[in-house]
């Protein structure tokens, strides 16, 4: 993987934990903020792999 495929892992799975802490607790910011970052953590795996 290179560089720029694993940040993009690292992003999604950051966003994907502060989803789950907002969720959990209500306290850490906008669901929606949290879910667009993993997305796009996710697409710059899928454009970098592809």
């Amino acid at each position: 993987m290179t560089l720029l495929a694993q940040i993009g892992v690292i992003t999604a799975l950051a966003a994907l934990g502060g989803l789950a802490r907002q969720l959990w607790f209500g306290d850490y910011g906008h669901p929606a903020v949290h879910l667009c970052g993993a997305l796009m953590g996710a697409a710059t795996v899928a454009v970098v792999v592809a």
